[in-house]
C-alpha cells in the first residue's frame, strides 16, 4: 500500500501496514519456489517433479490464505479511510493491463464469485456498462472451465 501511495495519516496504522508489506516476502518466496518447480516439471513431466510441484503448491496455500485474510480484515478498511474512490479505482487500472486477454474473464469470475452485493454494485458503477455486462455473462463460465481443467470440478460443483 505504501509503494504507490502515501503513508496513512494515522500513525496507529503505520506498523500494521509495515507488517503486511513484510509479510509479502514469504508468499513471494513460496511462489518463486512453485514457479521453479513448475519449470522443472514442464521440462521432464516426471512423477518426482510432479510431486515436488504439488508439495510446493500446497506449501504456499496456508501462508497465502492467512495473508490475504489479514489484508481483507486489516488493510482494506484503511482504503475507505485514506483513499478516494478515484485513487482506489486506479489500482484496478494499474493491474488490468498486466493481464492477458484470457486472464481477464478468469479474474472477473473470481471477483464476481466472492463479491458482496455492495461490491458488485461498485464494480457495475465503475466499469463501462458494455464491458461489465459481457463479463457478468462470460466470466463465471471462464472460471468454472478453468477450475474443471485444473481440479476436475469447479466451485459450482459441476463435474468435468
Amino acid at each position: 500500500m505504501t509503494d504507490r501511495t502515501t503513508t496513512p495519516a494515522d500513525s496507529r496504522d503505520t506498523p500494521m501496514v509495515a507488517a503486511m508489506e513484510q509479510q509479502h516476502q514469504r508468499p513471494h518466496s513460496l511462489l518463486d519456489s512453485v514457479t521453479e518447480r513448475a519449470e522443472k516439471y514442464s521440462g521432464t513431466r516426471g512423477a518426482v517433479e510432479r510431486e515436488d510441484l504439488a508439495r510446493s503448491a500446497d506449501d504456499v496455500m496456508g501462508p497465502m490464505h492467512e495473508h490475504l485474510a489479514a489484508e481483507e480484515r486489516d488493510i482494506l478498511p484503511l482504503v475507505d479511510r485514506y483513499r478516494t474512490n478515484a485513487e482506489w479505482a486506479s489500482v484496478g487500472e494499474h493491474g488490468l493491463p498486466q493481464l492477458t486477454p484470457t486472464q481477464v474473464p478468469l479474474v472477473f469470475g473470481m471477483m464476481l464469485r466472492v463479491a458482496t452485493e455492495e461490491q458488485h454494485a461498485l464494480l457495475a458503477e465503475n466499469i463501462p456498462h458494455e464491458v461489465f455486462s459481457q463479463m457478468v455473462e462470460v466470466a463465471p463460465g471462464a472460471l468454472d472451465a478453468y477450475e474443471r481443467a485444473l481440479h476436475g470440478t469447479s466451485n459450482s460443483g459441476q463435474p468435468r
